[in-house]
């Protein structure tokens, strides 16, 4: 039992550090969080129902997780092939279009709820 807990405190340690290293060196993933403290009271402004919330936020969460994915894809790509590879170049382009897809899921659920919030 001790190991497990140890364990899980260990994994917790180490998803701190990775969000520190992107809150840190990312300026894309620093726009996304602060956007996220911005829209938290935003969300409550427009809506209580549980279901919108989650929507708001964890579209939210959902691009700034796709985003996480997309400095672990990169930082192994120029690990693996500092110079230029066709291969390197798909696999940041896939991560790219990730988060991509991600910004459409919160654009369209923020349009959606401040429609019927607004004009329904």
């Amino acid at each position: 039992m001790i190991k497990l807990i140890r364990h899980r405190w260990q994994a917790l340690v180490n998803s701190v550090v990775g969000i520190k290293h992107v809150v840190q060196n990312e300026e894309t993933f620093r726009q996304e969080f602060i956007l996220f403290l911005i829209a938290v009271p935003l969300a409550f402004g427009l809506t209580w129902d549980p279901w919108r919330l989650l929507a708001l936020l964890g579209s939210l969460l959902l691009m700034m997780c796709a985003e996480l994915l997309n400095t672990a894809i990169e930082a192994v790509c120029d690990l693996v092939s500092p110079e230029y590879n066709d291969y390197v170049k798909i696999a940041k382009d896939c991560g790219s279009g990730a988060v991509l897809m991600t910004m459409f899921i919160a654009g369209a659920a923020w349009l959606i709820v401040i429609y019927e919030r607004f004009f329904l």
